[in-house]
């Protein structure tokens, strides 16, 4: 990075701060007059939405969007270079890749102006909003092997040792490891996978570890189920902030200390389909910013209600009302009903203390394996049976459940665990 860079960072921060101040009209009208621009940028510069042979002058208003086709991943996969704009080499741009845990993994091109915005200055104003204070200590739970963090300058903040002193450790390495670095770094924040964090607490309960208190506790890449939330403010004394987001974005939303998703609406419009009253909907995405490679109505492959009254944290801007997971992290019955699998985690798993980790496996349409790794010493797997009866009787006794139990339930190569999605097989 220039040192042009930083000052546009800070400048950008400062200005992102402001507007989290607006109120509800005014966030609309900066929304709808960004996504006409966007939308008519795309149909004059992009080949591959010129295609759709839209007059960049009939575009007059953000419903107009509706005629753009939703896209996914396969569609970034199969007409990646049509995607980017005119004028622009992909070898000058900044880029992200997705691990591929769903499978497709892709990459997304950002123009620079984009990436300061998206990649540093939206992270900082989180940081800030949250209560972390420039040149505070934070450590970083990344994805990255060991052996990749050493080689490796890719980071979640920017200008380390400027504007926050940072520390990364890899998920991939035994919490035992991280002791030390805890204790002595002392940090004022932890970015972390909830996965992570929670077999920290674990290790550090077995022995009888006592790490400081962290104030902050971002959490990041995989669903933040409320048991975990509650034992990461237990254990550490913090508040924790989840953050919603994905590599074609970079951070779509954070909570706010009332605990709803606000929406970076400066960066990314979010529009729910097949929306039933407040039941939750596959969200679509379109970016505000990023010229390079405009992605409009990216089916991001989430399930979420967006609601847009006024939260008591002051803030008017739309919000996730709640996230539940991917769409292919949804079983199937034979009947064809789609259920989330959180509903069966909270009501039966999370709740038996015995379970360490777990994994559902749907390996046919008739039946679910539920792979389990458990604590020593308590009860067995033939006393965990009715969990197994429970939640067959959620889905109506359409599907045998069974509860298998295995040594380990390892990490994607992008650091998540699986324990609380879905595998078809």
């Amino acid at each position: 990075m220039y040192p042009s860079d930083y000052y546009r960072i800070a400048r950008s921060v400062m200005s992102s701060l402001r507007r989290s101040s607006w109120d509800h009209q005014s966030i609309a009208e900066y929304q709808a007059r960004a996504l006409v621009n966007m939308m008519r940028y795309a149909v004059s510069q992009v080949p591959y939405y010129r295609r759709l042979g839209i007059v960049p002058g009939d575009i007059q208003s953000k419903e107009d969007l509706w005629s753009f086709p939703i896209i996914t991943k396969d569609t970034v996969q199969q007409f990646g270079s049509e995607l980017i704009a005119d004028g622009y080499n992909r070898s000058a741009l900044e880029s992200s890749v997705t691990s591929g845990s769903s499978g497709q993994p892709t990459r997304t091109y950002f123009d620079n102006a984009s990436w300061i915005q998206c990649k540093y200055s939206l992270k900082i104003k989180r940081m800030v909003e949250s209560g972390v204070g420039l040149f505070n200590r934070v450590v970083i739970a990344s994805e990255y092997a060991p052996t990749a963090l050493k080689t490796t300058k890719a980071g979640f903040l920017p200008g380390s040792g400027l504007f926050f002193r940072q520390h990364r450790i890899s998920v991939h390495e035994s919490p035992s490891t991280h002791i030390e670095i805890f204790k002595s770094f002392r940090p004022s924040a932890l970015y972390t996978f909830p996965s992570y964090v929670s077999e920290l607490i674990s290790y550090c309960e077995d022995h009888s570890v006592l790490l400081p208190n962290i104030p902050v506790v971002f959490t990041s890449s995989e669903v933040l189920r409320p048991q975990i939330r509650e034992r990461i403010e237990d254990f550490f004394g913090a508040h924790v902030c989840d953050v919603y987001g994905s590599t074609e974005f970079k951070e779509v939303a954070w909570q706010c200390k009332m605990g709803r998703y606000h929406l970076n609406f400066e960066s990314v419009y979010v529009e729910p389909t097949d929306m039933l009253g407040n039941e939750p909907a596959s969200l679509v995405l379109s970016t505000l910013l990023n010229k390079a490679m405009p992605l409009l109505r990216f089916r991001i492959g989430d399930f979420g209600v967006i609601k847009h009254d006024i939260c008591s944290c002051g803030r008017e801007s739309p919000y996730i009302d709640s996230i539940l997971g991917r769409e292919v992290d949804v079983l199937e019955l034979p009947s064809g009903r789609r259920v989330s699998p959180y509903v069966l985690i909270t009501h039966s798993i999370d709740h038996t203390p015995e379970i360490k980790k777990y994994q559902f496996v749907q390996t046919a349409p008739e039946r679910l394996e539920i792979r389990v790794t458990l604590k020593p010493g308590g009860r067995s797997l033939k006393d965990l049976e009715p969990i197994a009866n429970e939640i067959s009787a959620r889905l109506d006794d359409e599907i045998d459940v069974e509860l298998i139990p295995v040594e380990q339930i390892p990490r994607t190569k992008g650091g998540k665990h699986k324990d609380n999605n879905i595998t078809n097989q």
